[in-house]
């Protein structure tokens, strides 16, 4: 896409999580490279945001309620939400304008100052070299998703800085999804150091400026249709410009 970004595309059979599988992958140099979280303001499509921020790419954020993030994110210095709705802490990954991220864990309703931007997401997927989707301290949050196929979205970072930003497909014909310990595994297998899980299931969406009609480059599902159109309205997004 740019001298720092790349954007790749697998469709594949072969991954541990088994099944059909359709993953598109941003590969990103922080250095020269913003990534920019965003509210939403409301329920709004990627596609559609994207280019209001003067973004070239991006993908889905966190969690969200009635059109409200329900993770902690932060964005140009300006806190939007906590994860204090979750009643449970989450691992966030921070960061500046430009450079790399830092993963902590951040207790329930904290705010996580030490960086311009921040975003959490959860369960964790790869900590420190080590692939284990996990919630904080045996926090007993999973939910029946966790365990089952289902479109996935990730953002991790390897041991030289770059970052990643990963959707996997699921709920049509053009993929199976996974499950969210398959995704730790996956992520690992990328060369994440470090990873956590966004929003999935119809949340999950991939947009890259001037691809297909609308940008969107993954086969999000919530019109249970392998095509580009099915992209759901979500409160928030981690954007490329």
């Amino acid at each position: 896409i740019t001298e720092y970004v790349t954007w790749s595309r697998l469709r594949t059979a072969s991954l541990d999580g088994g099944g059909d599988q359709t993953l598109n992958l941003l590969t990103i140099d922080p250095s020269g490279t913003e990534l920019q979280p965003s509210s939403h303001g409301g329920c709004d499509e990627v596609e559609d945001v994207g280019p209001t921020l003067g973004a070239f790419a991006g993908v889905n954020g966190g969690f969200y309620s009635g059109c409200t993030s329900t993770d902690l994110l932060r964005a140009d210095g300006s806190t939007t939400t906590t994860s204090s709705t979750t009643g449970y802490e989450q691992r966030a990954a921070g960061w500046e304008e430009y450079g790399a991220l830092t993963y902590s864990w951040v207790a329930t309703g904290a705010d996580w100052t030490s960086y311009r931007n921040a975003m959490a997401g959860y369960p964790s997927l790869v900590d420190s070299g080590v692939a284990f989707a996990e919630v904080y301290d045996g926090q007993e949050v999973w939910s029946s998703t966790d365990w089952s196929d289902n479109p996935r979205t990730a953002l991790g970072t390897a041991s030289d800085g770059t970052v990643m930003l990963l959707t996997v497909d699921g709920r049509t014909s053009a993929g199976d999804g996974l499950t969210t310990p398959a995704l730790a595994d996956l992520m690992y297998d990328l060369g994440a150091d470090d990873a956590i899980n966004l929003d999935g299931g119809g949340s999950t969406t991939m947009w890259v400026e001037d691809c297909w009609l609308n940008g969107v480059v993954n086969f999000p599902s919530d019109n249970a249709t392998a095509d580009h159109d099915g992209a759901r309205q979500v409160a928030s997004g981690l954007y490329l410009r």
